[in-house]
């Protein structure tokens, strides 16, 4: 069973996108801001991170690249409702593998979901091929 990470500081966004990804066999953890969320990064080691970009203590960019450099084994998608911002450069920061619109998400879940393993995939080569070019 895969695990997820949820990290919104709402409630009501963690509560629906906690039962819309349990509901597809995902094992769900949920943080409401980015420093719980390396809590429960570091006890779950989710295989996956979904997280909100504006959040109190840290936001999902700096949670995003954080995840990036400390552990490079998950996937990592920013959810946001501002528009504009889903069209911004600062999107090529390290660690996002994808931003989506909140009022996306379930629409595209199926597609969402069936790109994860991919997206997986792809980061652990990547982090293999870093640390043995290190040795």
């Amino acid at each position: 069973m895969d695990r997820l990470l949820i990290v919104d500081d709402s409630a009501s966004s963690r509560l629906f996108l906690f039962k819309l990804f349990e509901s597809h066999g995902f094992k769900v953890y949920l943080a409401e801001d980015g420093m719980t969320a390396i809590e429960q990064y570091n006890r779950y080691r989710p295989e996956f991170v979904i997280s909100d970009i504006h959040m109190p203590n840290m936001n999902g960019f700096a949670l995003a690249w954080h995840l990036y450099h400390r552990h490079n084994q998950s996937v990592t998608l920013i959810t946001s409702s501002d528009t504009d911002l889903l069209e911004h450069d600062a999107l090529d920061a390290d660690g996002v593998d994808e931003i989506i619109h909140k009022s996306a998400i379930a629409g595209n879940l199926p597609e969402l979901i069936s790109r994860l393993p991919a997206r997986l995939l792809a980061r652990q080569v990547a982090s293999r091929t870093c640390s043995a070019l290190t040795l």
